[in-house]
């Protein structure tokens, strides 16, 4: 027990006095974790994958991000829906925070364009095959027609 203490410390130590950055995260989830670190010792976080649009500048001022977040992306879908003329879609998503997000953000984005989702079919991040055949099966038992 005494060992991972001494470990523990020892790492925050050199986080404290030796860390100039910290690179990554590959995800969005992994990214609110580690962004409270960056904002506790102040050091800047930069991440190429983070897209999450609730990852905000205000809320983690420590973290950069190379690319853009998920609202670029779901504006780019709206656009598509509104362009080819339709109303009402169903979106399937991962059914997780990073999941949710995106979901909640093309909502936005397609009342933007008066746009709705009709149905929305979260999907488990352990999915198989026959998880996948059943969430479209009870999309096609309610007859909607477009998936995003």
């Amino acid at each position: 027990m005494f060992y991972f203490v001494f470990l523990f410390l020892a790492a925050m130590t050199f986080i404290e006095t030796d860390i100039v950055a910290i690179l990554g995260p590959q995800s969005s989830v992994i990214a609110h974790v580690v962004s409270h670190i960056a904002k506790g010792f102040q050091v800047p976080l930069l991440s190429f994958s983070a897209s999450d649009p609730t990852l905000s500048s205000l809320q983690y001022p420590f973290l950069a991000r190379t690319g853009h977040n998920d609202l670029f992306q779901m504006a780019a879908v709206a656009d598509m829906v509104d362009y080819l003329g339709w109303w009402e879609v169903t979106a399937m998503y991962t059914d997780d925070d990073y999941g949710r997000n995106g979901i909640n953000a093309l909502e936005d984005k397609l009342a933007e364009k008066w746009c709705r989702i009709s149905y929305k079919a979260p999907m488990s991040q352990e999915r198989s095959r026959e998880d996948i055949t059943s969430v479209l099966f009870q999309v096609c038992v309610l007859s909607l027609l477009f998936f995003v």
